[in-house]
């Protein structure tokens, strides 16, 4: 489907390039401060860079790696490159804990997959790498790439103009790649949605642009709608998470999006100081796998002496071979269902009062967007995968036809998630690669861990539980980032030991503890699964102490 079938504005070039409009502006965390640009100093930057892409080999179809930070330079280099016929390939930035090699290596592996010969980078990551790590490919910095002008040769609406890795919680990343038409239809789809006005929203953000919550759900968003917009960087969210209050109330944000773990990171910043002033959000866009009533629910508590009411948060689903979001809650707050959770992990949906023994609380991820179909792939017609029809869905994953035909067939994704619909609105229970098979039973090993960090006696910072293969015996570790290398550990290891047997029946055969930021995860705070395992596999890790339960 093209995009004037969903939009009816134009092509995703005609709207991107618009001249006029209203004078909203990017303003974008440079030195300590914002930098702001006008919308059409932004279209003249980046015309400008494709001219000196051209200059540097850029052309119709020709695969550019860069790693999307958020960075004005890099920003305006990446539209450079599709205004220049190119296709984006979008590698993501270091995962939190990973060593500088293997990050280079991992780059390295995904540029060989697209061919890329030359990549365009921030300095400052330019410079954390060696030189000559990449051969064959040239590396330069997006404030290097020369200007000039010349014609615009950007993609048709069916070709490849991005290449976007799905973050790899649980398997090894993959190419999607995405369409002009697609990356429209996206953007349509959510502007409708979150019914943006240019008249009257303003947006925070500070996603990286190489993850695609915040390049279609932050930047490129604010960019289709012309939307006075903050962007800063994930680095300073990180180091102190307050400014993503602070920096709502100082632009007066009506719009802002992030994961669950990070709202739990900006109501502990409260305690360190509160904002200024009200936060005026009206769209508080939460995207995440699974998401957890009682994070939602403290920091809607937490924010409404500041304005923000429960009414404002918009849970959302979606995966990178979908372009983004596959629903969205947009009316009237977070929808929930309190279900038997024994049953429901045994594929059943049974409603339940709050109080009963087993009960779970479910946050509904919303309804399909327009134009999208939701079908769960259940006998029972209870849990399921998750399949998905979509204007917005990927072309296939790029060099892999095989998982290709097998993801998506007959122009339906799979989506690898699992979850049900009840009254229209979807709600995700977890992953395929995340379920284990213990004693017969299905288990969710995400929502184990939940549980566990959820008890008031497990005082630690993140926890991944993964089961690994030690001889002909199948094994649960369970490894457990702390605050401090002091104390005693072993009182913990059997509190986790206990919780995690009593609440799913897993017998764990040893908690590994680790310093802070040391599990892999990815950009948007997910664990990532399979790097967990690999790293207990070949013993890779640098515990403070190993515990045997």
């Amino acid at each position: 489907m093209r995009v004037a079938d969903v939009s009816g504005r134009g092509s995703l070039w005609e709207v991107l390039l618009r001249p006029g409009g209203s004078d909203s502006s990017l303003h974008v965390w440079e030195d300590g401060g914002y930098r702001r640009t006008s919308w059409a100093e932004v279209i003249v930057a980046a015309t400008s860079k494709a001219a000196g892409l051209k200059k540097l080999g850029v052309g119709a179809g020709e695969p550019v790696a860069c790693v999307l930070t958020n960075q004005f330079d890099v920003g305006t280099a990446m539209i450079g490159i599709w205004l220049a016929g190119g296709v984006v390939v979008s590698l993501p930035t270091p995962a939190r804990g990973m060593p500088i090699m293997d990050y280079a290596t991992q780059l390295r592996e995904l540029m060989a997959i697209v061919d890329a010969r030359l990549m365009v980078i921030e300095q400052q990551f330019a410079a954390m790498l060696p030189d000559d790590v990449f051969p064959g490919v040239r590396v330069i910095g997006a404030d290097d790439i020369g200007g000039g002008s010349g014609s615009l040769s950007p993609p048709g609406d069916d070709d490849v103009a991005l290449i976007q890795f799905s973050s790899g919680t649980t398997a090894e990343p993959k190419g999607c790649m995405l369409s002009p038409g697609a990356m429209a239809a996206q953007l349509e789809m959510l502007s409708r949605a979150a019914d943006i006005d240019p008249q009257r929203d303003r947006g925070v953000m500070w996603l990286p642009m190489s993850h695609d919550m915040g390049l279609f759900g932050g930047i490129l968003l604010a960019f289709w709608n012309r939307i006075d917009a903050a962007l800063s960087t994930p680095q300073r969210f990180l180091a102190s998470p307050r400014t993503w209050l602070e920096d709502c109330v100082q632009f007066g944000a009506t719009l802002t999006v992030g994961p669950t773990f990070a709202l739990s990171m900006a109501l502990r910043g409260l305690e360190s100081r509160a904002p200024a002033g009200a936060i005026p959000i009206r769209r508080w866009i939460v995207g995440s796998d699974r998401l957890e009533w009682p994070i939602i629910s403290s920091a809607a508590e937490g924010f409404a002496p500041y304005g923000v009411d429960m009414a404002a948060f918009c849970p959302a689903y979606g995966l990178a071979e979908a372009t983004l979001a596959v629903t969205f809650s947009s009316d009237g707050g977070p929808q929930t269902l309190t279900v038997d959770s024994g049953r429901l992990l045994d594929g059943e949906v049974h409603e339940v009062e709050a109080d009963a023994e087993g009960a779970s609380r479910l946050v509904s991820s919303g309804v399909p967007l327009a134009g999208v179909t939701v079908r769960i792939d259940s006998a029972s017609g209870g849990v399921g995968e998750i399949a998905v029809r979509s204007p917005s869905l990927s072309g296939g994953y790029v060099a892999q036809p095989e998982l290709t035909a097998t993801r998506f067939a007959s122009g339906e994704l799979r989506t690898g998630d699992v979850g049900f619909v009840h009254d229209g609105h979807l709600y995700v229970v977890g992953r395929l690669d995340d379920m284990v098979s213990i004693g017969g039973r299905n288990v969710d090993l995400a929502a184990v861990e939940a549980a566990v960090l959820g008890a008031p006696e497990v005082a630690v910072r993140g926890l991944a539980l993964v089961d690994v293969i030690s001889g002909d015996k199948n094994l649960f570790v369970a490894l457990v980032e702390v605050s401090d290398s002091t104390g005693p550990r072993r009182p913990t290891a059997h509190a986790i030991r206990r919780l995690a047997a009593a609440s799913a029946g897993i017998r764990l055969s040893e908690c590994i503890f680790l310093d802070r930021g040391s599990l892999p995860k990815s950009p948007s705070g997910k664990v990532q699964r399979y790097r967990c395992r690999t790293l207990v596999s070949r013993a890779e890790l640098s515990p403070i102490e190993r515990v045997s339960v």
